[in-house]
């Protein structure tokens, strides 16, 4: 059955086996997350957060505003995340009880706004993720991608080692330019007589 599938790929998608190769990383990375979700869950915050894929979601959204410094609020995350206004309200009470967020007061125009900030708690689980991430994930991923990256520039060149230049099969045009400089023996480099 699987030469069947690998004939059934390469006829009808004529995909290199350095794509394949990169497709498969990709959805291996995919797959080793769903794993470390579902199996991390050593402490309430990672039992929480890796429970469900909303709350998940929430974390990620929460950590990338802590990252580039982005101030957001309830009413962001609701829209951004594409959620139910009252299933992010749980969830940032959820996370402000337990002190794994804090709530900034905004100020003049944005007075009736709070902001949200990641505490030390989620951030240094963040930090074990991130390690593990470097560790195991971007070197598959990168090699991968090289490896179909090359084989892209290969085929490059190879497109470009086609064009010979010693075929005459487009030459007429080039021929009618060439003999009537050749003929006009008045025609001179440089436009010189």
């Amino acid at each position: 059955m699987t030469g069947y599938n690998e004939n059934l790929m390469k006829t009808l998608y004529k995909i290199s086996p350095e794509e394949t190769n990169y497709r498969a990383a990709i959805l291996k990375e995919s797959m080793l997350k769903w794993q470390v979700q579902n199996n991390r869950n050593q402490t309430k915050w990672l039992a929480y957060v890796n429970s469900t894929s909303l709350r998940l979601h929430l974390s990620n959204w929460l950590f990338h505003a802590y990252y580039t410094g982005r101030k957001v609020t309830a009413s962001t995350l609701t829209i951004e995340i594409g959620c139910s206004r009252k299933s992010m309200d749980e969830m940032i009470n959820d996370w402000f009880e337990e002190k794994w967020l804090t709530k900034e007061k905004g100020t003049g125009s944005n007075s009736n706004k709070y902001y949200l900030h990641v505490t030390e708690i989620p951030l240094s689980h963040q930090q074990e993720w991130f390690d593990w991430y470097t560790e195991q994930i971007i070197p598959m991923r990168s090699k991968s991608y090289r490896l179909y990256e090359a084989r892209i520039q290969h085929d490059k060149i190879k497109d470009l080692i086609k064009f010979d230049a010693t075929t005459t099969t487009n030459i007429r045009g080039i021929d009618n330019q060439v003999s009537s400089f050749i003929v006009n023996s008045t025609k001179r480099v440089n436009g010189g007589e």
